[in-house]
């Protein structure tokens, strides 16, 4: 099954961390994280991959809808030397 569709699958609040790395997308981030983070406790964690990853291969949309979607929420975002990020929810 796609995300979104398995995020069906699990109650809000249920979760107390999410890891986003599907569509890779601007539009599927966006989705993705419209659709997760609602399943994710406040306090929780959500997370994904290929953040601000420079290679041309990896060049996707990942980092623009992060730091949108991230904008609109509290905490700050913290990421590594694998191209992970994550934040509080």
């Amino acid at each position: 099954m796609t995300s979104l569709q398995a995020a069906s699958e699990f109650p809000d609040a249920a979760l107390d961390h999410g890891f986003l790395d599907a569509d890779h997308s601007y539009k599927g981030v966006m989705a993705d994280l419209q659709t997760w983070l609602p399943k994710v406790r406040l306090s929780g964690w959500i997370g994904g991959h290929d953040y601000k990853n420079p290679d041309p291969k990896f060049r996707f949309k990942v980092t623009r809808a992060v730091d949108e979607s991230r904008r609109q929420q509290a905490g700050s975002l913290r990421s590594d030397a694998n191209f992970t990020w994550f934040a509080r929810v």
